[in-house]
């Protein structure tokens, strides 16, 4: 083709904006900067000077409005190429022109809104990116030069609009340039609504979402939602922050400020205060139920396996086989003492689960790591021996950078029971012991250690389950010394085998070992070989003392021993009615012929019939004055109001409404009662009343966070309910004492039926039907298995410790 007919390319020059000579006058600043964004009835013809007003193009009367049109005109008549600057795109440049007078007026309380500077920013923006070709990140992102997920400093620019399904807000972000649609997660929309978040603010952010179906220009896009936000992405930064793109990684995000249903966490920093065996999850063969076990336990089950391939198919044990997910741990510590759980998942065939050289090495103990792009995990909270610690995966190989190596001894290992007496129930222990006995009983296996100062640790090994399976490799010889890592520690006391017995669970992270490697630690081992050539393990002291603790330990603990303040306490049973099963293994003091002697007679439980057996019937708690503890499931609770009782839930449904009637709270004082079951048999329960909210407070909020549940409830049908839920909460309870919110939720709640409408009592807390009855659903599934110590006197729960979760009573006397 001959290069004469070739079409001319335009000619770009640079524009300059006299702002000398086109002056106009200020207006005054507005009080917020969402009513900036319709730039048509900002200014008038009045505002600009003769001169102005003519490269603008408005020559009607005074209160003629200046548009977008108008604009264009003045780009165009200073020079612009008008294909290079159409209307889509003065619509996004002149408004980020007014944002950008505005918050420079706000910083300096002088006004800069004037048509002079709006028109002096358009022209500086249109030579940075046009003819300088300076393309802004927004720009890149949505034509698909830079992926969404990149690192970038955004303002925001204005609040769009509320999506019901799920109730999230749809805001504009920009960055100078650009303004653009983006749906926050319900976190974020949180803060925007709580007045955390507000127009204007500079964020940084990472991981978001594009959510075009094709790349396209921010012009074409601009009525469309093009990226999705979540909160564990999105961090403030200062006015000084500049807007664009950043070359760096994102800096770590503390422990605490992560929030479980925030979306992906960039990046977390921390010290690695153990470095976890793993554990592994496989399918069973013709059940959808998975299996757990740990490191012992999975290889064993792959020797067996193995043992019998020539009867498998080929592919049985091969790449086609059943898929297993093997999770490797590790426990970090951040600079504000906060505790995180990082969780591997690889998936793998059974012969290559058991490789231990896979290529992915993990970080080790006592090294300085910074973690990138971890999802933490809907849990409020950790399982044991870490309930304090959020939990976070990754699917894919840990990434993380390693800052400095130090020493792996940072941890103590308990020996002693002061040490013992210092740890906490339900987290982790190490200790370090003599091994004396191995039992197995039908709680478990037993395994009896004596300490440094003659007292014992007494460690059970739970039985396995269709969905759970531990093993623990235990020495041979009596007299060996041992270490017990990573268990979980339970009471340094206990009433059934004694005060000079402390009692331990293991968990799928559990180890025994009779070495370890690091140099540090050896003066643990020295210290009890030393003691092990001063005493005699067959005397008898030893042994009457080890006989007597796995014995009283392999019985069902029915009668309570003492309590804190010495005196006897006995349960509130006694013998009536009969067993509504077929055989039962019940406790001595229930045989058919025995008395009561003065003397502590052998725990040793026998298989007898249902006939032969009595079971216990209920007496009331309040006829028992003195402190004791229990520990068990809650399976019913209870509002108790001054006319009536109203169950809020029981095991085996949701029922009853809140106490409260159409927004009037009723007259008299308010109670709470709990009830637990602590045996296996059904009528193995106790009740008790509480009366302190902190108390219950302590209880729902160690299993479930209101915060999350209640955002995640919400009545499409009926959103006004939601609001006004919301405005309540915030005003007369969140505000006020977070420590009472559930005790607030149970007892000041009203549902607004079709026969009532919102309520005009100030605090109290609307729900419709349905929001209720999913709020007490979600609360009965997380206490259900969760296990928790109860301290009671008079009929009157004082205190409420969470042991764990995912642990039944059911399942502990099977």
């Amino acid at each position: 083709m001959d290069s004469t007919c070739a079409p001319k390319r335009p000619k770009f020059q640079s524009l300059e904006f006299n702002y000398k000579v086109l002056t106009s006058t200020t207006i005054e600043i507005p009080k917020s900067a969402e009513k900036l964004t319709d730039v048509n009835s900002l200014f008038t013809r009045s505002h600009c000077s003769a001169g102005l007003a003519s490269l603008l193009g408005v020559s009607g009367p005074s209160g003629e409005g200046v548009n977008v049109e108008h604009w264009q005109r003045l780009l165009v008549t200073l020079g612009a190429v008008e294909s290079s600057c159409p209307l889509s795109w003065c619509k996004h440049i002149v408004l980020s022109a007014v944002q950008q007078a505005y918050f420079f007026s706000v910083r300096t309380a002088t006004s800069f809104l004037s048509p002079t500077t709006v028109g002096l920013l358009a022209c500086l923006k249109y030579n940075r990116e046009v003819v300088e070709g300076e393309r802004p990140v927004l720009r890149k992102m949505t034509e698909g030069d830079v992926s969404a997920a990149a690192l970038s400093v955004l303002y925001l620019s204005a609040v769009r609009s509320e999506q019901l399904a799920p109730h999230t807000k749809v805001v504009t972000l920009s960055d100078g340039f650009y303004h653009l649609k983006a749906t926050l997660d319900i976190p974020l929309s949180n803060l925007i609504r709580e007045g955390v978040l507000l127009v204007g603010q500079k964020l940084a952010v990472c991981g978001a979402k594009l959510r075009l179906s094709s790349f396209s220009s921010p012009s074409e896009c601009a009525e469309e939602v093009c990226f999705a936000l979540n909160y564990n992405c999105v961090r403030p930064v200062t006015t000084r922050a500049r807007l664009g793109l950043c070359h760096h990684d994102p800096d770590p995000l503390c422990i605490r400020m992560v929030h479980p249903s925030g979306g992906m966490v960039p990046a977390i920093r921390g010290v690695v205060k153990r470095a976890l065996p793993p554990f592994f999850i496989s399918p069973q063969k013709e059940s959808t139920v998975k299996i757990l076990r740990n490191r012992a336990a999975h290889y064993a089950h792959v020797d067996r396996e193995v043992k019998a391939a020539p009867a498998l198919p080929a592919t049985e044990l091969g790449g086609d086989g059943p898929a297993v997910s093997r999770v490797t741990s590790v426990l970090l510590e951040d600079e504000n003492g906060d505790e995180a759980v990082i969780q591997q998942w690889e998936t793998c065939t059974l012969l290559e689960s058991t490789r231990e050289d896979d290529g992915h090495e993990a970080p080790k103990e006592g090294s300085t790591v910074v973690v990138f792009a971890l999802n933490p995990s809907k849990s409020n909270i950790s399982a044991a021996p870490f309930p304090k610690a959020k939990t976070f995966n990754c699917s894919r190989s840990m990434q993380y950078t390693c800052l400095n190596v130090g020493a792996a001894s940072g941890r103590g290992i308990a020996t002693c029971a002061a040490e013992m007496a210092a740890l906490t129930m339900g987290c982790v222990a190490d200790v370090a012991g003599i091994f004396l006995e191995l039992r197995q009983t039908d709680q478990g296996t037993l395994a009896l250690l004596l300490l440094q100062d003659d007292t014992y640790a007494l460690l059970q090994v739970p039985v396995a389950s269709p969905a759970r399976v531990l093993s623990l490799g235990w020495p041979t010889a009596k007299g060996s010394v041992i270490f017990v890592l990573h268990g979980t520690f339970v009471s340094a006391t206990d009433e059934t085998t004694g005060s000079d017995c402390a009692r331990l669970f293991a968990n799928e992270y559990t180890l025994v070992s009779q070495r370890l490697q690091h140099v540090g630690l050896q003066r643990f081992s020295d210290g009890l070989k030393q003691k092990l050539k001063t005493i005699d393990l067959s005397s008898k002291k030893y042994l009457s003392r080890c006989e007597d603790i796995l014995s009283s330990a392999s019985a069902v603990p029915v009668k309570a021993r003492s309590n804190p303040s010495g005196s006897a306490v006995q349960l509130p049973f006694q013998n009536a009615g009969k067993l509504q099963r077929g055989e039962a293994r019940v406790p001595y003091y229930l045989r058919t012929g025995h008395e009561e002697k003065s003397e502590r007679p052998s725990m040793k439980g026998v298989v007898i019939s249902a006939e032969a057996a009595a079971p216990a019937a209920r007496v009331p708690l309040e006829e028992h004055t003195s402190l004791y503890h229990f520990y068990g499931n809650i399976t019913q609770l209870r509002v108790v109001c001054a006319e009536r009782a109203t169950v809020l839930f029981t095991s085996e449904s949701v029922a009853g409404g809140p106490p409260v009637v159409d927004g009037t709270r009723p007259d008299g004082s308010v109670s709470m009662e709990i009830t637990w079951q602590f045996g296996k048999l059904r009528h193995e329960v106790l009740s008790a009343v509480v009366r302190e909210p902190s108390i219950m407070e302590a209880i729902i909020s160690s299993v479930v966070s209101f915060e999350k549940i209640g955002s995640l409830i919400v009545d499409e049908r009926s959103p006004e309910i939601g609001i006004k839920r919301e405005e309540v909460l915030f005003t007369h309870h969140r505000s006020l004492n977070k420590r009472n919110l559930w005790w607030s939720v149970f007892t000041q709640s009203y549902v607004v039926s079709p026969h009532t409408t919102l309520g005009e009592a100030a605090a109290a807390i609307p729900w419709s039907p349905s929001e209720w009855a999913d709020l007490l659903t979600a609360v009965k599934e997380r206490l259900r298995c969760a296990l928790y110590k109860f301290a009671l006197k008079g009929g009157e729960l004082t205190s409420a410790y969470f042991v764990t979760e995912q642990c039944s009573v059911n399942s502990l006397f099977e």
